[in-house]
Order: structure tokens, then C-alpha cells, then sequence
């Protein structure tokens, strides 16, 4: 009998760690060729099955070629399921997409349509779904100030790092808008300002199989830290019809197979929910659809493989409407009750069942984590 692999790029995060715990127990052999880095936080982890180490960082040559010689010794008979867990990942397979499907497969085609912003955005004004305005850069006149700029796909370039890196996110006035033309950002647009409080954040969570079959459901974002245009701490599955249908009808016309969260943004300014993002692969937080018995993964491997059961009471098994309704906390949402005995933390989930080694590893990190924020960013509750 072959082995049904699944393989996690890169491995290295929270969301890798959650994707592996989706499958822990389900005969899914997950496979992992670490890149080098200093945050390889779960390579020792039970939920890994197939591991190897590289000594070369992702984005390079000898770490694809590497990568494609582990894939080549494994040796599977069918190409092997493929998990994307950061932009970094979703980047490498656009890449190398022609080299790694000899291996393995990611279910979204076209992905860099869901990746590059602008392209996503002229994807909906075809489907007629609602996102902030934008335009490109040799566009903005000081007619449209104040706005904002940002990058239509992750590219990890240095022009992109210095720029972030510069923190100008906001152009304000004419000598902003004189130095951002001055910068020269090819993959750079520029985005309206949307109005909005802490708390009108929501994500459609979902998955669409090769028959079109959808399972979804949305989230939350209660809050972030350190204010709302932070990092994600505090999220909530709960039942909203309204973006569930909108993000339903936006994979069905697009034709997205596999897994995807979509975001939105309630614009105050005009009373309607925003597409801001499609991420086109597992996101930070995922975690939280493991904690309220939803398991998307396991429906995408199972599809994948052909191991569906059907249910006997003849339900459907993409019906996600009924859960714990347990909330998602990240270890940074403690800033908002400094209470050493109320420690909320659902970031990689499953962590207590693993190894002493990988509990010892993730307990320092999250601790590390912890004093990091506390020390560069103090305590802002906006």
C-alpha cells in the first residue's frame, strides 16, 4: 500500500504547525524539508512524520534543488498533496510551480491571481464584489491624498524590506507623495483609506473541492495589538450569512479550488463590508477552526486521496454551521488583562500532546515572544 503524503512548505510556523496537527492521527504521512532558519521551531515535532533538514535558507537554489531531490527519493506513487503556510511558501511554488509538479500538487491554479493584489482586485470589479479604491502609483495625484500604499504581492526584495522597513504606510501630503514617486516601487499601488473600528474585521474561512463542493465559515477579528491595524490576537467563529454567501459566491465564480481565507472590512464611510485581502493558502490563526471540530484539511486530503466517507444520516460533511464556539487567542491578546494567572494562548494548538522537546521549545518561544512586544511596543490598547 502507498503512502498518502502531505507535504507542509516550509514547516516553520505556527500555521505549519497547525496544518500538521489537522492530520495528526488520520494515516496522512506529513513531510517537511526544513529551510535553514532561526526560528525552526517545530522540527522535532511527533506531528511530523518525513523530515529533512536543509542548510540553505528558502528563496534559495540549493535549498529548491535540495527540496527536489528529498521529494524525488520519497518516491510517491501519486503526487503528493502540497500545504502552503506563508506568503513565503505561496511565493516559492510560483516560482518553481514547473519543477515541484513533477512531485506534487497544489489545488489552486493561477494562484499568483489570488497572490498579486491588483491582480485579485480586477478579478472582483469583474464579479462585481466590492474593494477599497486603488490605483497605481504614476496615478496618485495630490487630488486623492491621504492614502495609503502597499505592496500588490510579498516579493522579499530589498527595495520591499527598506520600504517597510521605513514604515511609511500612509502618504499624507505633497512632499510624501513627491518622495513616493521618487522611491521607484514597481510593485507598489495605492489604496483609499477605509474608516473602521476595532471589531469590523471578518474573514471567510472556507475550502472548495474539485467538484465545487464548498465548506466555510466566518470570523472575527476581536482585536489586534497593539491597535487595529495590528497583529491579529483575539478571534471569533461565529455565523454571519451575509460574508459566508459573498465568499461562498467569490470561489464559486472565480473557479479557487483548495483552501483560502478571504478578509473583509466593514468601510464605515460607506456602510459596506470591503474585500481586503484573499490569502491563497493556511493563515495565522487557523488554528481556531481545529478548536471548534472543523477541519478543512482533513476534507482537502481526504478529497485529494479519495478517502471521503460519506456520512450514513446522509448530512453533509461541508456543513460547518455547528461549533464549540471557542475563541482563538495569540499570546500578545495577555496585554490586554496582565493577570500572570489568566495566560491565553491558542497558538500552536495541539502543542500539549507533542514531545517534551517541542512543548520545552514552543513555551520559549511564545515567551520570547511575549517580552519582545512588551519591550519594542509597550502596552497600547486602542
Amino acid at each position: 500500500m502507498s503512502e498518502n503524503y502531505v507535504l507542509i512548505l516550509f514547516g516553520t510556523n505556527e500555521v505549519a504547525y497547525s496544518a500538521a496537527a489537522a492530520l495528526e492521527g488520520s494515516g496522512y504521512k506529513i513531510v517537511c524539508f526544513f529551510p535553514e532558519t532561526s526560528n525552526n521551531i517545530v522540527k522535532f515535532s511527533d506531528k511530523i512524520q518525513v523530515k529533512e533538514f536543509s542548510a540553505f535558507p528558502w528563496d534559495s537554489d540549493k535549498y529548491r534543488q535540495g527540496l527536489t531531490a528529498f521529494l524525488r527519493r520519497l518516491n510517491s506513487s501519486k503526487k503528493m498533496l502540497t500545504l502552503l503556510c506563508s506568503d513565503e511558501a505561496v511565493l516559492f511554488w510560483i516560482k518553481h510551480q514547473a519543477t515541484l509538479s513533477q512531485y506534487c500538487t497544489v489545488l489552486t491554479e493561477k494562484i499568483e491571481n489570488f497572490y498579486n493584489k491588483v491582480s485579485l482586485y480586477n478579478l472582483l470589479g469583474q464579479i462585481s464584489v466590492a474593494y477599497p479604491l486603488s490605483w497605481l502609483i504614476p496615478e496618485a495625484g495630490e487630488d486623492k491624498l491621504p492614502f495609503l500604499i502597499k505592496p500588490a504581492f510579498k516579493d522579499f526584495d530589498g527595495v520591499q524590506k527598506k520600504t517597510d522597513a521605513s514604515k511609511i504606510k500612509i502618504v499624507r501630503n505633497a512632499g510624501d507623495l513627491k518622495k513616493l514617486k521618487e522611491m521607484g516601487l514597481p510593485n507598489w499601488f495605492c489604496q483609499e483609506i477605509l474608516e473602521f473600528n476595532m471589531g469590523d474585521e471578518y474573514s471567510w474561512w472556507g475550502y472548495q473541492s474539485p467538484k465545487g463542493e464548498i465548506a466555510s465559515t466566518v470570523a472575527r477579528h476581536k482585536r489586534k495589538f497593539p491597535n487595529k491595524s495590528g497583529r491579529i490576537t483575539n478571534l471569533e467563529v461565529l455565523v454571519q450569512p451575509a460574508i459566508k454567501l459573498v465568499g461562498d459566491s467569490i470561489v464559486k465564480q472565480l473557479n479557487y479550488r483548495g483552501i483560502a481565507e478571504i478578509q473583509f472590512i466593514f468601510d464605515r464611510n460607506t456602510n459596506i463590508f470591503k474585500v481586503t485581502d484573499f490569502n491563497p493558502r493556511l493563515w495565522c490563526g487557523h488554528s481556531a477552526l481545529l478548536m471548534n471540530n472543523m477541519n478543512l484539511i482533513k476534507n482537502c486530503a481526504d478529497d485529494y486521496y479519495q478517502n471521503r466517507q460519506e456520512n450514513p444520516a446522509g448530512a453533509s460533511l461541508y456543513e460547518l454551521e455547528t461549533f464549540d464556539r471557542k475563541e482563538w487567542f495569540s499570546i500578545l491578546d495577555n496585554f490586554y488583562d496582565l493577570d500572570v494567572f489568566k495566560i491565553r494562548c491558542s497558538e500552536f494548538c495541539g502543542r500539549k500532546t507533542d514531545n517534551l522537546k517541542t512543548r520545552v521549545l514552543l513555551s520559549i518561544f511564545l515567551f520570547v515572544k511575549f517580552v519582545y512586544y512588551f519591550l519594542t511596543q509597550g502596552l497600547i490598547r486602542k
